[in-house]
């Protein structure tokens, strides 16, 4: 480490005035040498010009040290990210620019980039500040009420421990920032930033989306409840940093990012109409700021990783996905159901694909959705599975799960149908919905039950089913309507169909990469060596034509069928990246 950075560690332990003018040019050499020859001769990430990046940054460290640390930066790094963005022809910008552009002021530059930092750690004010001055760049600040009002000298619960009260900063701080000129404060909650109970097997899940189960009555919070737990709190961050900070927050940062419709809705009521996410992403002009991405910054990463996560936002991963019935999970003993569950957690993990597509519903012997796996109005339940599933590949295996729902009953008419797909989307955390219309697409009505459903969880991603025989023609205006399309591929599918697929899809914008190829297990599980053996081949051949995203179903775990040797080398992107 330089001499000159020395110094500044040194300066940014003292507090944000510090800093003075005599070291503005010792320190801008110093940030400036942390990209030399790395940043000046890259060439820029490919993002559009009138792309708005949202960077989300946490506590700011002089050394970051282990996974407990996960979410922190380093001081050297973030000189670095703030010295590149400079160097790369970013403009860091302030959410009154944005609004006011977006009400027909002042454009905003070309690049533009919003920092955010979350959950008002003191490492703000004695760290990130100090170069938010010199740089003269704005900010944006999201503060957790009931970890400031704590007491001194206290814990706070924070994830799954507590940490000292110090931590976090006092409202004398906040307020000061407040009126720097810099920097804007964001409602992040005043006590919602946390897990609360899910379900009877006591998951702890992100408040905000997440309906409490009461153990003791055997039951989950009801509609009205739970919006008056969210409207309440919101409310009531919003009243103490107006008394302690002088200031009114117009916008609200999600914890977690875990959020939906109906709680962007209260947060409007509430005169805070701009919400942010935590999805990669980026933000048009014409996208509305109800719901804006950020670009986490975890792992302490190097000025590589910043660049890799933006251009990352540009070019969606390959997807390597496994469609999994709830069925092969269920049993009447509740014990049985968690050995069952461990084993397709363990499975899962070790295959290492970045989707689940978990079925949520059971046919039994008529082939129509007779129950369901989770709290509903309409149909039985034959088991409340499917929250606990979801969270434990979630959190356990690492992947993000869809949960798949028919699209048409005839034992439910239009606004039961949408009744179901709105419980799911209720009791479960999901990150898309999977539309298994068994060929038949109906986009209207899809889009009716998608809707319904992001009432209560956002952002949802969709996806939708058919045949390899019947796309078509069809393809690319499936790729227009939704983030992804299942083509369902039989063994007697020829490689020159589905090279014309792939074709078709390339018609559309990075339509390959949205394009999964499910190879389907279409024999018995007494020959599993053949067949598995055959899946393998299968997806090894899509990918030789230029498939990009593939994936197997319905899988069994408890029979380990397809067998995990065979299939894992041709799906895991862990093991083989793209």
């Amino acid at each position: 480490m330089s001499l000159n950075m020395r110094l500044l560690r040194g300066k940014l332990r003292q507090g944000p005035l510090a800093v003075r003018r005599p070291l503005r040019a010792a320190v801008l050499g110093a940030a400036l040498a942390l990209c030399a020859g790395g940043a000046r001769s890259a060439s820029p990430v490919g993002l559009p010009q009138d792309a708005l990046v949202v960077l989300c940054y946490h506590d700011i460290l002089d050394s970051v040290r282990g996974a407990h640390d996960m979410d922190a930066v380093d001081v050297d790094a973030l000189v670095a990210h703030l010295a590149w963005l400079r160097e790369a022809g970013f403009h860091p910008v302030s959410l009154d620019q944005i609004v006011r552009a977006r009400e027909g002021g002042p454009a905003l530059p070309s690049r533009p980039v919003l920092l955010t930092f979350d959950d008002g750690y003191q490492s703000f004010y004695t760290r990130a500040f100090p170069l938010l001055r010199l740089y003269h760049y704005p900010a944006l600040l999201a503060v957790v009420g009931s970890w400031i009002d704590a007491a001194p000298g206290s814990l706070v619960p924070y994830g799954d421990g507590q940490v000292p009260r110090s931590k976090f900063l006092d409202w004398q701080e906040v307020r000061e920032l407040a009126h720097s000129g810099l920097v804007e404060i964001a409602n992040h909650t005043y006590d919602q930033h946390k897990g609360i109970v899910a379900n009877a097997e006591r998951s702890s899940e992100p408040a905000v989306v997440t309906r409490r189960y009461d153990a003791q009555a055997g039951s989950y919070e009801s509609d009205a409840e739970w919006s008056a737990r969210i409207k309440d709190d919101l409310a009531r961050n919003n009243a103490v940093i107006e008394r302690e900070a002088g200031v009114r927050p117009r916008s609200v940062v999600w914890p977690f990012g875990a959020h939906n419709g109906a709680a962007v809705a209260i947060a409007q009521s509430l005169g805070m109409p701009i919400t942010f996410s935590l999805d990669d992403g980026f933000l048009r002009p014409g996208d509305g700021l109800s719901d804006i991405p950020r670009n986490l910054m975890e792992k302490n990463p190097s000025l590589q990783d910043l660049m890799w996560s933006l251009q990352a936002t540009l070019e969606p991963d390959a997807k390597r996905v496994v469609f999994l019935p709830l069925d092969r999970l269920y049993s009447a003993d509740p014990a049985e159901r968690e050995r069952l569950l461990s084993t397709t957690v363990e499975r899962i993990a070790r295959m290492s694909p970045s989707n689940v597509v978990l079925q949520a519903w059971h046919a039994g012997g008529s082939g129509e959705m007779e129950s369901v796996y989770f709290p509903n109005r309409a149909l039985p339940v034959r088991a409340d599975l499917f929250n606990r599933v979801a969270w434990q590949l979630f959190t356990r295996a690492g992947v993000r799960v869809y949960g798949a729902l028919p699209v048409s009953s005839t034992r439910l008419d239009a606004a039961g149908l949408r009744g179901i797909y709105e419980d799911l989307a209720r009791h479960a955390p999901l990150h898309g919905l999977f539309f298994d219309g068994a060929g038949a697409i109906d986009l209207a009505a899809d889009r009716a039950l998608l809707d319904a459903a992001r009432t209560w969880r956002t952002p949802l991603r969709s996806f939708v089913a058919l045949d390899a025989s019947a796309a078509g023609q069809a393809l690319p205006q499936l790729l227009d309507e939704w983030d992804l399309v299942a083509i369902r591929v039989a063994r007697d599918v020829p490689p020159t169909a589905i090279a014309k697929l792939i074709a078709a899809a390339n018609q559309r914008p990075r339509g390959a990469r949205r394009l999964v190829f499910q190879a389907v297990l279409d024999g018995p599980a007494t020959d599993a060596p053949a067949l598995s053996a055959r899946t393998a081949t299968m997806l090894r051949d899509i990918v030789r034509e230029g498939g990009v995203s593939v994936g197997y179903g319905p899988d069994d775990p408890t029979g380990d069928f397809p067998r995990l040797s065979s299939v894992r080398p041709a799906l895991s992107l862990r093991s083989f990246p793209e």
